[in-house]
Formats: C-alpha cells, structure tokens, sequence
C-alpha cells in the first residue's frame, strides 16, 4: 500500500541498501505497473543517488542504478502505467514486449508456428514514439517467460540449428535492434 508512507520509505531503504552494502547494479522488476508511478519515482531517483555516490567515490561495482520493469502490455499502457511523465517519470527503462512480439512476428513464427509478417514491426500496436523522450526500451528477443527465438523458428520450420537461415535469422533480430 504506497498510500502509507512506511511502505515507501521500508522500499527505498532497501533498494539503496542493496547498492550501498552490495554494490549491486540493478533490478528487473516484475509487475512494475502495480507500484504507482510516484512511488517508482521516489525509489529509482534515491537509487540512482545511491548509484552516483558510489561511482563518485571510485567504485567499480554499484554504479549503475538501473532498473528494467516488466510490464507486459501495450505501449500506450507501459508508457502511463511504468514510464510516467516528463513531469513525473517513474521507471526510465522497460521490457518492450510489443517490439519484441513485432520483430519475432517479422523475422520468425508465433509461438503456435504461424509465420510472421514484416509489417507487424511498425504496426499501430507497436509505435515506441508513444514512450516519453526519457524511456529507455529495453529490447529483448527472449526471456524466461516465453519460448526461445530459436526454439519458435524450429517449431516453424524456419531453421534448425545446423542451418544458416537459422542464424541469418537470430542476425537479423539482432541487427535490427541494435539499430534500432
């Protein structure tokens, strides 16, 4: 309950205390649109403080402050519910579960083995110039939560591991989101 001000302050205690005592680097953040926005404001800013002190004071480890959420949503929807405002930014980075539905939808196959479609890249779902110019999409092309790239293009027939579409493939996705 963020309403009491004991959670807020017991979260961001800990939070700095990781950094602190640990020299830890950051989250990823399950959920993360349940906690309110204001409330991720207060605990990213004093971990990026906790971050900053320690790179000031020359240490290597602790230094980042970084926090990934995982919002698994639309991007209308990750932008208001994890990334806030300019006014009030609450997390700056966030998995980008729609790109990554988009580009396994235009590289690969669906988890149920339908091939994909370029255009599902830039579809009207999929426009990250609705995120705040603060937001920091964290691309990705496969978590723990959802099958493998590779394991998608076996299921399609699009690749096995011995074939060079298969790694043409995983070079793409990944050509595509470092331009990107």
């Amino acid at each position: 309950d963020y309403t009491q001000a004991n959670s807020l302050t017991f979260f961001t205690e800990v939070a700095t205390h990781y950094i602190k005592n640990y020299g830890i680097d950051g989250w990823r953040l399950d959920q993360s649109y349940q906690v309110p926005v204001d409330a991720w404001n207060t605990i990213r800013t004093a971990v990026e403080n906790a971050a900053a002190a320690r790179a000031a004071a020359g240490e290597t480890w602790g230094t980042l402050g970084y926090m990934v959420g995982e919002d698994w949503d639309s991007q209308a929807n990750i932008a208001t519910n994890t990334y806030g405002t300019a006014s009030n930014p609450g997390l700056k980075s966030a998995f980008d579960f729609p790109l990554h539905y988009g580009l396994v939808q235009a590289i690969g196959a669906e988890s149920n083995g339908t091939t994909g479609d370029a255009a599902s890249l830039f579809a009207s779902w999929n426009d990250g110039n609705v995120y705040p110019a603060f937001a920091m999409p964290n691309l990705f092309l496969g978590n723990h939560d959802i099958p493998r790239f590779g394991d998608l293009l076996q299921r399609a027939g699009l690749g096995d591991l011995g074939d060079d579409a298969y790694w043409l493939r995983h070079k793409a996705a990944f050509s595509f989101m470092a331009a990107t």
